[in-house]
């Protein structure tokens, strides 16, 4: 968490800026940290009244320095909440892929310790998902399951995004960091509102598909690396059929530089 008394940071790197903390109820000022560089050095002269994940509220009168570790270390304590039909289609649209779950999970934790892990997944009533299922289990997660509804005009209503929202909220308080694996931008407020309970706010999603919203609601944004997914032969062709049915409807590609009559 932090250094006592009067040392200065070895190797700090973060550029750090006052801004007011009225809307988290605390007096004085509250300084934020932002990556500069691994070269950056920064002392300090103030005294830490609290530390959060990524904010440090300071008063006058001693001295402190802060560690690297405000950001991350191995005693912060995660909670994962996954968004799984935001990460089935963005996986298969972008990539024709799908999630492993386990490496997932491996480079969500990065050595600290996991209170929760949970993945959100809508059921569809034509689909059986038994086996995706037991291979979510079996990774490290606790599944919760919702029946997708189908309205009497044929259409369909199911997500999770409430039921996620007051997990997360009801945990807040056992969590230093949450971790929201959805690039859905609906959940932007509850980026804000855990931030407010104190806890540091990872997004990891895939970049092309996250919302700039919930990007900007976060403390960081991790994209999904290739190497956590892995190819699936149905969803290349499906892509592959989808590029000629385009391909076929546009016609081939005419060079309009060429398209100039002798008079012009």
């Amino acid at each position: 968490m932090a250094e006592t008394l009067g040392q200065s940071v070895p190797a700090l790197p973060y550029l750090l800026w006052p801004d007011a903390a009225a809307e988290q109820g605390f007096a004085g000022s509250r300084i934020r940290l932002r990556p500069t560089g691994p070269s950056a050095k920064i002392p300090l002269s103030v005294m830490a009244v609290r530390v959060w994940p990524s904010v440090v509220v300071f008063e006058e009168g001693t001295q402190m320095a802060l560690s690297q570790s405000l950001y991350r270390n191995s005693d912060q304590r995660v909670g994962i909440f996954v968004d799984v039909q935001n990460m089935f289609y963005s996986a298969r649209t972008l990539h024709q892929s799908k999630v492993d779950y386990s490496k997932l999970l491996v480079e969500m934790v990065n050595g600290r310790k996991l209170v929760r892990a949970i993945a959100y997944v809508v059921q569809k009533p034509d689909v059986d998902q038994k086996a995706f299922l037991e291979a979510v289990r079996r990774a490290g997660y606790e599944v919760k399951v919702k029946e997708l509804a189908v309205r009497d005009d044929g259409s369909t209503r199911g997500d999770w995004d409430v039921g996620m929202t007051i997990d997360c909220l009801t945990m807040s308080s056992k969590l230093d960091t949450v971790v929201l694996v959805t690039g859905d931008g609906d959940f932007a407020p509850l980026a804000d509102a855990l931030k407010r309970c104190g806890c540091r706010v990872e997004v990891v999603s895939f970049e092309q598909s996250t919302s700039n919203e919930l990007i900007r609601s976060c403390h960081e944004f991790i994209p999904i690396r290739p190497d956590v997914l892995f190819k699936d032969e149905k969803f290349i062709r499906e892509y592959q059929e989808r590029q000629y049915a385009a391909s076929e409807e546009h016609g081939p590609a005419r060079n309009t530089a060429l398209d100039v009559s002798p008079d012009q």
